[in-house]
This record gives C-alpha cells, structure tokens and sequence, in this order.
C-alpha cells in the first residue's frame, strides 16, 4: 500500500480516498501471502509441527540458500512459481497458481524458495509499477505473520525491491487508533507521507490498512477493540461524507 497525494490509477491495483482529507491510498492484495506457506505445510511439510515449520524450517531454508555463496545459480534451478492460488482480484480470468520447472531432482526446499520468490516478486511488480507514477520513500512497513519469520527481510530484499523494511506488529489496531485520535482532536494531520508505502503481508494490516478498512464498507472485528474507538472512527467519516 502507498500513501499519495494525488489519485493514481492502473488495471494492476486498487486506489480509494484516505479518511484524512487530500490523501488517496493505492494498494495491492495478494490474495493468499500468508495463507500459501499454510497451504505449503499442509501438501509438502505434513511431518512437522506448524510450529516447528515456521520457527525452523523456513528459517534453515532461507539461512541455507542466503548462506550458501551461490545464490544466483541456486536460483538459476528454482522452479518458477506463479502466485495465484487464490485468484487474482485484477483480472477476470480464472487464474490459478502453478509451479513450472519441477523435475525428478527437485525437492521441497527448492519449491519453498519458489513460492517465497514468486509472491515477493508479485510485491515488487506493484511498487516497481508505482515508482514509475509517483517518487516513493525508502522505508517499507511489513505486517502479518509471515513478516516476523526469521530471513524473511531477506527475501524482500532480494525478489521484492531495495528498501528499508519496518516490521510493525497490530498495524490495523494502530491505524484505527490513529484515526480515532485524528477525529477526537479535532483533525490534526497523520503521519500518512505521500510517497509512504505500506504492504499486505497476507492480512490487511498496517496503518494505511487500517484506515481504510475503518472507512469502507466492512467492519473488521480486528480494528474495532473498544465501542468508542469504533464510534470515533465512524464518526469520522460521516462528518466527511456530510461535509
């Protein structure tokens, strides 16, 4: 997700109207992040632990491919992965993953690092297409599950872009915060920054998420912890659609 200062528009992403006067919210979903390394436990790693899987495994993979001084011609023999087991929301066509380049060599590490590859690789494509419409910063706030494991920064790094990257934790519970605040003073202008970016992690997360699942049609149970932040937040964009 990347807060701008002006609407911003392609068939490859959504964009809607901040809660915050004079900001829009571009943002890109894809569909299963964190729920495509459950899907993976579930066919390729049925013989440990889902904690086990996420505190050990991926961690060895990523350490062991990171560590290994031939990344690139690891990479070189990854099968490719496309990232699309849930469908994708911009398109309508039935999309489906797949993985391309399996042989009878390839083992479950390789398709690990495929999938990981594929789905940041997706990321990137969103801010690559962007950067190109408008100057992005330099620090990326990552959320969700998926972002706490051990080496994951890595993998953004490498397949999603050259950015700092920010893991921050209750990221919608702090946008609804936020945004409660900005209505009960009165307004005063959020540290949204035009060129900010903020990004799905397989939840709708994060501060920019928070603010605009707040001012849509959906009531997340995630955003709404107390009855009066819920009421300041809807308060909030009444007083916007009411002028």
């Amino acid at each position: 997700m990347v807060c701008v200062d002006k609407p911003i528009s392609s068939p490859n992403f959504n964009v809607r109207g901040h809660a915050v006067p004079g900001r829009w919210v571009s943002f890109f979903v894809l569909n299963t992040g964190g729920k495509s390394l459950e899907w993976f436990h579930s066919i390729f790693c049925r013989d440990m632990t889902e904690q086990r899987f996420y505190e050990q495994y991926i961690p060895e993979t990523l350490a062991w491919f990171f560590g290994s001084g031939e990344r690139d011609a690891i990479e070189e023999m990854l099968p490719l992965y496309s990232p699309f087991l849930g469908g994708s929301r911009y398109t309508m066509e039935q999309l489906k993953a797949a993985f391309a380049g399996v042989t009878l060599e390839t083992t479950r590490e390789p398709m690990l690092l495929s999938l990981l590859r594929g789905n940041a690789a997706y990321h990137g494509e969103y801010l690559h297409e962007v950067g190109s419409l408008v100057p992005l910063g330099r620090e990326v706030t990552t959320t969700g599950g998926g972002a706490k494991i051990r080496g994951y920064n890595d993998v953004k790094k490498r397949w999603t872009g050259d950015f700092e990257y920010v893991y921050k934790d209750e990221s919608s519970l702090n946008g609804a915060a936020m945004l409660g605040q900005f209505y009960l003073a009165g307004g005063p202008q959020l540290p949204c920054r035009p060129g900010s970016l903020r990004e799905l992690e397989g939840h709708r997360l994060q501060n920019g998420a928070g603010c605009k699942f707040a001012t849509g049609s959906r009531l997340k149970s995630a955003l709404f912890r107390t009855v009066r932040g819920a009421d300041a937040i809807l308060a909030l964009r009444c007083d916007h659609l009411n002028g």
